[in-house]
Formats: structure tokens, sequence, C-alpha cells
């Protein structure tokens, strides 16, 4: 039961971490946690016992099974539906999709945003699950953290593409400033995450990295479609060049994505 357990929690979020990055099929529909709560809940009540048939051995297989419910708890939070819209592959060219509506949207970014959680909180429900940031390791934290802030500029790419974004709105998601605010909070955080904390999870990690950067570029971009002029782009530039400073950092800058942001870059210059 045990290695079932958590070859279900491997293969379910690998599937949806592919299904996000890469447009791949999914099989496992539908909202998986609601499958593993209960096992979850029996397993941090005794975590060196057999409960329910699964024998966890030490902490560190427990400190794993977080993780990975950690994980799935964020790819659930993305409607299934909506992923073929965050991959541009929702519809024909030239047809307007009718499946990302602003109250969805509403939803997954409510969803995202709470999915990772730094504070034990006495009102949330018991049939909730909730991991802490002091039950997982260094390693897992940055890599849920950089995951969570990478589904957010996903979501705002999607409004982007879709032809969403109003800057006259009140949902900051709508707005061009909610991208270039979320690579700034990377920024903020990537000190604390440290640099072997975002290497050792290799060329995904350096990929999400760009995507936030690149969502900077893209909503320079369209700041220009909007006013007609080109902005001022002083603060673009701050946040970019910090990037760029970031990625030459991750494992020598030897990437495709350090050239394919650069040229990008150019591009609003």
């Amino acid at each position: 039961m045990a290695r079932r357990f958590r070859l279900y929690l491997l293969l379910s979020v690998t599937e949806r971490e592919h299904a996000l990055q890469w447009n791949h099929c999914i099989r496992f529909v539908g909202q998986n946690m609601d499958k593993t709560i209960e096992i979850y809940n029996q397993i941090e009540t005794r975590s060196t016992a057999e409960t329910a048939s699964i024998l966890v051995h030490d902490e560190r297989d427990l400190c794993a099974m977080r993780s990975l419910l950690q994980l799935m708890k964020f790819f659930d939070s993305i409607d299934e539906e909506v992923i073929p819209c965050l991959n541009r592959s929702c519809c024909r060219p030239f047809r307007r999709c009718s499946t990302l509506t602003i109250d969805r949207i509403r939803k997954v970014y409510d969803a995202v945003t709470s999915a990772l959680e730094t504070a034990q909180s006495e009102s949330m429900p018991s049939d909730k699950l909730r991991i802490r940031k002091s039950q997982l390791k260094e390693l897992q934290w940055a890599y849920c953290f950089i995951l969570q802030q990478w589904l957010l500029v996903r979501i705002w790419v999607a409004c982007f593409t879709h032809e969403l974004l109003d800057e006259t709105s009140q949902f900051p998601l709508m707005r061009a400033s909610f991208a270039i605010a979320i690579a700034e909070n990377v920024l903020e955080e990537s000190p604390q995450l440290g640099q072997a904390a975002l290497e050792v999870h290799g060329v995904n990690m350096i990929e999400r990295i760009y995507d936030i950067a690149m969502g900077v570029i893209m909503a320079a971009q369209y700041q220009a479609r909007v006013s007609g002029c080109k902005p001022s782009t002083t603060r673009i530039d701050s946040i970019l060049k910090r990037y760029f400073e970031l990625l030459d950092r991750l494992r020598n800058g030897e990437s495709k994505f350090m050239s394919a942001l650069q040229k990008a870059y150019e591009s609003v210059q």
C-alpha cells in the first residue's frame, strides 16, 4: 500500500506538471487531493506506526510525502479545463476561446494563492490539507515557491493571450503590473532560497524563472500597446538586469533561456 500510495502521488504530480509545462495530456482527471486528505491526516497523526496499511519508516519518508502532497495541491488548483488555455491550445486559430472566463480565472487564482501555506490557522477546516513551510525542507520550499509564482504568471499570460487584461479592473491579476510584481517578488525571495536550492532542480527551474522574467517583457509590450507610446523602462530595465544576473549565476548561465531572454529584452528597447 505504501509503495502504491507514493507511486500514485508521483505519477499524478508528474503528469500535471508535464501537462502545464509541455502541453501533455492528462489521465488522472478530477481533484486528486480529495482522495488523499484522509490518508495524509492518518500519516501525520501516527507517522512511525502502521496506519491504514501505510508504513512511514522515518521522517524522510514523511517529508517526501508532504512535498508530493503540496505539489499535488498546487496542480489540483489549476482547473484541468483551462490547462489548454494556459498552453495556447484551447481553440483553433482566429476563433475566440469561451472556456477562460473572468469567474474561472478568479477561482484558479484564489486556489493557487492559497495553496502554499506559511502558518497554521485554527480556522482551517480539518478536512483541508495544510502543510506549513516549516514542514518542508529548504529545497522543497524553493521548488514550491517558484512553482506558485510561475503558475500565477502562467494565468496572467493566459489572460494576456486571450485579450482579457483590463488596466481599469480592480482585480490585480487583470493588470500589467501584476506580472511585474510577481517578478519582483521572486527576486526578493531568491536570496533566501539560495543558489543551490534553485540549481538542484535543473533546467525546469531555470525555465520557470525565465517564464517569470518574460512576463515582465510581455507586460511592457502590453502597456505600450494600450498607451500607444513606449512606456518608461527604468523599472523594467532594473528588474530584467537582476534576472540576467540570476540566470547567469545558475549553472554559469549555460542555458538557452539566457539568450532567449536577451533577444526578447531587445525587442522592447
